[in-house]
């Protein structure tokens, strides 16, 4: 009899299962599964990552535009902001971030509507991508000026 764990999110499933061989070389499995979500101390085990906000985003009203992120464990934030055609507008490189709720400003990675060269970018829809170590997540910003 083993005990395997699999990870899913902020639960923990248990499955124990034992194995018998027959003679013929094909096997029967019991197992028995268990959970529970209300594990005191249960690891947080994968990062999220929530809608951008504001959407539509008017940066002469709210400045930026944040990226919310929920973090397991240490790791790098990579948004990069595309036109639909896929021109690559700014590459945001956020830097070894701490575990934890990076969901409102100021712990949100933000975007303030500026290209690479820092100039303002035209109004019109974008494109994200966010990456951190273990997640990734492709949305759509509405730019108006």
């Amino acid at each position: 009899s083993q005990v395997y764990n699999w990870k899913i999110y902020n639960e923990i499933i248990m499955v124990v299962a034992n194995a018998r061989t027959f003679p013929f070389g094909s096997y029967r499995y019991t197992y028995q599964a268990y959970h529970d979500s209300n594990l005191s101390g249960a690891e947080t085990f994968a990062d999220r990552i929530g809608d951008c906000f504001p959407n539509p985003f008017r940066p002469a009203q709210t400045g930026q535009v944040n990226f919310p992120i929920f973090l397991s464990e240490n790791s790098f934030v990579n948004i990069d902001i595309f036109t639909p055609s896929g021109e690559l507008v700014r590459k945001l490189r956020v830097g070894d971030v701490a575990p934890g709720d990076h969901s409102q400003p100021p712990a949100a990675p933000t975007w303030g509507g500026r290209n690479d060269d820092g100039e303002l970018v035209s109004s019109g829809i974008y494109i994200y991508r966010l990456r951190t170590k273990n997640a990734s997540a492709t949305g759509k910003i509405a730019l108006i000026r």
